[in-house]
C-alpha cells in the first residue's frame, strides 16, 4: 500500500494523495514566499513559478507599471542625464552610457571587456581596431594620457625600444624630426 504525500493515510491506488483537499494543502505547504519589486507586497508562489523566474512582481499591473517607469542615470562618457528602465539597469551593465555612441566611445579598443591585447603587426607594433580602423595601441595610450589626439607629426617613442612595451611609462611624445634624429645619432638626445 502507497501512502498520501502529505497526510500519510494508506492509499490502494496509484495516486499520491488521498484526495484534492490533501493535494491542495500539499501545494500550499510547499510554496515560496516572495516580495514585489514595484509595490513591496509579500506573496506567495509554487516552486515551478519561482524556478521560471515568475516571483519578482506580485500581480501583472505591478510587472507593467515597473517596466513603465524610468529612472535618471548620468552618462559615464558625457555626463549627461538620461532616463533608464529599471530592468536595464541589472541587464550587463545597462544604465551606464546615454547612446551606443557613447558607450562605443568609452569601451572601444584597450577598454573594451572583452580586450585581449590586440594583435602584433610586422613591424612589431601592437595594433587595435576602433571602429573598424586598424591603430597603434601606442598612440592611444599616449592619446588617453594626453586627453587629446595626436597630430600627425607626432610621433610615440618606445624608450626601451621594445614595440609592444606600451606602458605610459615607457613612451614618449616627439615630432617627426626629433624621432628620425634620435635613432640617427644612436640614442644620445
Amino acid at each position: 500500500m502507497k501512502k498520501c504525500n502529505f497526510c500519510g493515510i494508506d492509499i490502494a491506488s496509484n495516486r499520491k494523495f488521498c484526495d484534492r483537499e490533501c493535494y491542495s494543502e500539499y501545494v500550499k505547504s510547499k510554496r515560496i514566499i516572495c516580495v514585489c519589486e514595484q509595490c513591496d507586497k509579500v506573496f506567495e508562489v509554487t516552486p515551478s513559478k519561482f524556478k521560471r523566474g515568475q516571483c519578482k512582481f506580485c500581480s501583472q499591473s505591478c510587472s507593467a507599471k515597473f517596466r513603465i517607469n524610468k529612472i535618471e542615470c548620468i552618462c559615464e562618457n558625457c555626463g549627461e542625464i538620461f532616463e533608464v528602465r529599471p530592468y536595464i539597469i541589472n541587464k550587463n551593465g545597462g544604465g551606464r552610457f546615454c547612446s551606443n555612441q557613447c558607450r562605443f566611445k568609452v569601451q572601444s579598443g584597450i577598454n573594451h571587456p572583452a580586450y585581449t591585447g590586440g594583435s602584433i603587426d610586422p613591424r612589431g607594433y601592437r595594433q587595435i581596431s576602433i571602429g573598424g580602423k586598424r591603430i597603434g595601441e601606442h598612440r592611444l595610450v599616449m592619446e588617453q594620457y594626453l586627453g587629446r589626439e595626436l597630430t600627425e607629426d607626432e610621433v610615440v617613442h618606445h624608450i626601451n625600444e621594445i614595440r609592444d612595451d606600451n606602458d605610459i611609462n615607457n613612451l614618449q611624445l616627439m615630432t617627426r624630426g626629433e624621432h628620425c634624429s634620435h635613432h640617427r645619432l644612436g640614442n644620445k638626445i
